[in-house]
């Protein structure tokens, strides 16, 4: 069972494709939470995690939803280890603009990429409307091709 899933999975480039960019978007969201640890009040570091997001792109949809979840979610423990009385209204301003950031990432990316979707099934349909009107005029060009000699003919024999 497993060598066969594993050459479903080598024979389908886009579940590779999909896959390897989910993995990717979650080990920057990684990297880029460490970092948004060690920088105290970075806001653009904040806003770094859109950029696993959009790593995320060629994935399924619902790993860019999660995704988006876990990021925001990740930009709160931030908020709790840099607050103090001085700057808690400036950490709190940096991780509402980083997670609104990372909302209106993922809202795009999910929208883009269901975007694409959409075009790759009306190419495909399309192809497969091209193939069939390719066969139908073959065939047409076939079976007009009877009567015209037909006509040729008659057209010889008048003028005879």
């Amino acid at each position: 069972m497993e060598v066969r899933n594993r050459r479903q999975d080598d024979a389908n480039p886009t579940l590779k494709r999909e896959t390897w960019s989910a993995l990717l978007a979650f080990a920057l969201t990684i990297v880029v939470c460490i970092g948004d640890m060690l920088v105290p009040l970075g806001v653009a570091v904040g806003t770094l995690y859109v950029t696993s997001i959009i790593v995320a792109m060629n994935a399924r949809a619902q790993l860019i939803i999660l995704l988006g979840l876990v990021t925001a979610f990740l930009t709160f423990p931030v908020f709790i280890i840099q607050m103090d009385d001085e700057t808690s209204w400036m950490v709190a301003a940096n991780r509402t603009i980083s997670v609104a950031a990372i909302a209106l990432t993922t809202l795009l990316t999910v929208r883009q990429r269901k975007l694409t979707d959409q075009l790759d099934r009306q190419i495909s349909q399309l192809g497969a409307k091209t193939q069939e009107l390719q066969r139908y005029t073959t065939i047409a060009a076939h079976d007009l091709q009877e009567p015209a000699r037909n006509i040729q003919s008659l057209i010889d024999l008048l003028r005879k």
